[in-house]
């Protein structure tokens, strides 16, 4: 994987973080701020996600699948009606029984396991966001 500074111009993109776990918010906010990324916000639950977007304008989303209030399937076409341009990855533990959906359609760019290594998820956000 590329470092920080190998990624020259990527630095100061913006992702926000969208998980009901403050310890997975916490380790991906850590992962992606040393990397030159910058969370520009952190939502625990889809409808807080929704509510920020007035707000915010992040590069990338990340988003949990199981949250309380409104889970990452029912958020991620309204953050997708919001922000049409805006990769959205779901980061969850399900990613292996959700491989054969169609998620593209709700408006999912990739899914990643939270098994995998952070950085897998890291190297996604890049390769989306074509920087």
């Amino acid at each position: 994987m590329q470092t920080a500074a190998k990624r020259k111009g990527k630095a100061g993109k913006t992702a926000l973080l969208v998980d009901d776990s403050a310890a997975i918010r916490a380790a991906t906010r850590d992962i992606f701020l040393s990397d030159g990324f910058k969370v520009c916000a952190e939502a625990e639950n889809g409808m807080k996600a929704i509510d920020l977007l007035v707000h915010i304008k992040p590069d990338i989303i990340i988003l949990d699948l199981a949250m309380p209030v409104m889970n990452g399937l029912e958020a991620a076409p309204q953050l997708r009606a919001l922000l049409p341009q805006v990769p959205i990855i779901l980061f969850t533990l399900h990613a292996e029984q959700l491989k054969n959906e169609n998620l593209s359609s709700l408006g999912i760019s990739a899914i990643i396991s939270k098994g995998d290594p952070l950085e897998s998820l890291l190297q996604k956000a890049y390769e989306l966001i074509g920087n």
